[in-house]
C-alpha cells in the first residue's frame, strides 16, 4: 500500500524577507509478487530455486524530499528569490536494466556530447538551484 505526505512552513525574516521550507515523503507500494519456484537444468541435474527472494510487493519505492525559498525585497521595485530543491528515491532495484532511447555513440559523433554514466544505485538523489530577480512591472496609462 501507498501513501504521501506532504508539508509546509512561511516564516517572516524580518520587514523585507521570508522563507517557505516545503517537505515531501512518497511511499509506493510495490505491486509484484516474486512468488516461489525453481528449475532443474537438464544438462547438468543442477536444481535452482528462488526461495530466499520469495516476497509479496517485491518493488517498492521511497521518494523523499524539501525545497527552501527565500523571497526579499529589495525595494519596491525588485525582489530576488533564491532557491535549492534535493529529492532522494530509493527503490528495490527490482525493476530491471532501463536504457535510453537514444545512441550515446551518435550524440557524442553529432554533438560532442559526453554522456555521464549513471550508476545502478539504490538510492538516486537530486539537488537543483536557482536564483530569480523580479521586477514589478510599470503600469502605463
Amino acid at each position: 500500500m501507498g501513501y504521501t505526505g506532504e508539508g509546509f512552513v512561511n516564516l517572516p525574516l524580518g520587514e523585507n524577507a521570508a522563507m517557505r521550507l516545503v517537505g515531501w515523503y512518497r511511499h509506493d507500494g510495490g505491486y509484484i509478487d516474486n512468488i516461489a519456484g525453481s528449475r532443474t537444468y537438464a544438462s547438468s541435474g543442477i536444481t535452482q530455486n528462488n526461495a530466499d527472494l520469495v516476497e509479496e510487493d517485491y518493488n517498492e519505492v521511497d521518494t523523499y524530499g524539501a525545497r527552501l525559498a527565500l523571497g526579499i525585497d529589495l525595494n519596491d521595485s525588485w525582489t530576488i528569490r533564491p532557491t535549492i530543491m534535493g529529492q532522494v528515491q530509493e527503490a528495490d532495484l527490482r525493476f530491471g536494466e532501463r536504457s535510453g532511447i537514444l545512441d550515446l555513440q551518435e550524440l557524442h559523433d553529432r554533438l560532442g556530447l559526453i554522456p555521464v554514466p549513471i550508476p545502478n544505485a539504490k538510492k538516486n538523489h537530486g539537488w537543483h538551484g536557482n536564483v530569480v530577480l523580479v521586477r514589478e512591472a510599470a503600469v502605463h496609462d
